[in-house]
């Protein structure tokens, strides 16, 4: 996905049809900035509102280095175990 604005579309497309958690796949992102952060918190907040999660799977290093700086890495439950983990 290239921009925040496709992210925001797809997110919002699975939250109108689950009746779960959803999860994403942040291994192969190699750039995020604060509008694909952003778009990722909006739709934690619209499930969460729901009694749902966003479940953050495997953020890659970029993505972690984000949620880092941003303090945002607890926002979304991972924690230095979790990331470790994912890790390797």
């Amino acid at each position: 996905m290239a921009t925040s604005a496709q992210l925001q579309g797809v997110l919002a497309a699975q939250i109108e049809r689950t009746a779960g958690p959803i999860w994403v796949n942040l291994a192969e992102v190699t750039f995020m900035d604060a509008s694909g952060l952003r778009a990722l918190v909006d739709a934690s907040d619209t499930l969460r509102a729901k009694g749902l999660r966003l479940e953050l799977e495997d953020p890659s290093r970029s993505v972690r280095r984000l949620l880092a700086a941003s303090s945002m890495s607890a926002y979304f439950g991972l924690t230095p175990e979790k990331e470790q983990h994912n890790q390797g």
